[in-house]
């Protein structure tokens, strides 16, 4: 089949549901108040059609509620619910609950599954060209700056070349300030994981970290809080980005009618 040829599908025939736990690299940071898991449970799904093609998707950090709606309810419309092209197996879940890890899951297997009945890459299906891409690392806040640079390097000696690191009120400015100069060809981005406020204090560190050449800071405010992420995005040259708090296609739409990244 030709990469233009339209691929048709009457109905996915088949879904297998693997329940995977994987040790973290990280298990406790022993800076935070609380004891990290030792484990993350995440969902691997496979669909397949009724020539034997399979896609793969994944719902990450799955708990039991979790579980049950991927096995007993949105598995199972997908499999009563028939599509020509990805964008419409979302169909399939729009009147159960909306919980949009299951959904991305199966929707991204809707998207491989589909790209191998056309033999293109999936990055290409979704319009991406790359062929390639430097991976990162993320690295929690440390008990101290010297553990912190030890820690990077153990990352940049396992061959990541971008790290982000995680900052907060009080580990923000000195600890980026400490890992630039120890590593000055390292790609940085730091997280702030909704830490922050726009209080003067907040502002201060925030407009300080605009100073490092940084690739981003992502999500310094509360989740959802775009107005606050659109303020700050037009004050520094430094990208603000969003994570956690694009949680919907409405979402997606009004963060960039505000410009909040």
């Amino acid at each position: 089949m030709s990469s233009t040829e339209p691929a048709t599908l009457a109905r996915v025939t088949g879904i297998d549901a693997i329940l995977v736990r994987l040790p973290l690299v990280h298990p406790r940071s022993r800076g935070a108040a609380e004891a990290r898991p030792q484990f993350a449970r995440h969902a691997l799904v496979r669909v397949r059609d009724e020539s034997g093609t399979t896609g793969w998707g994944e719902v990450p950090v799955i708990d039991d509620e979790r579980w049950r709606l991927l096995v007993d309810d949105h598995g199972p419309a997908l499999l009563r619910h028939s599509w020509q092209r990805p964008t419409e197996a979302a169909g399939a879940w729009c009147d159960l609950p909306w919980v949009p890890q299951v959904a991305a899951g199966l929707d991204a297997a809707c998207w491989d599954l589909w790209s191998r009945q056309r033999g293109t890459p999936l990055s290409h299906s979704l319009g991406g060209n790359r062929t390639a891409f430097t991976a990162g690392a993320t690295v929690a806040r440390q008990p101290s700056e010297e553990s912190l640079v030890r820690e990077v390097n153990r990352q940049v000696g396992s061959g990541f070349r971008r790290v982000r690191l995680e900052v907060g009120p009080g580990w923000d400015t000195d600890v980026v300030h400490t890992v630039q100069e120890s590593f000055p060809h390292l790609v940085l981005q730091v997280d702030g994981g909704g830490r922050y406020t726009e209080d003067p204090a907040g502002l201060r560190a925030l407009r300080a970290l605009d100073a490092y050449g940084l690739v981003a800071i992502e999500e310094p405010f509360a989740r959802g809080d775009l107005e606050a992420h659109a303020r700050l995005r037009r004050e520094l040259r430094t990208p603000v980005a969003l994570s956690t708090s694009i949680d919907s296609l409405e979402t997606l739409d009004r963060a960039i009618a505000a410009e909040a990244a």
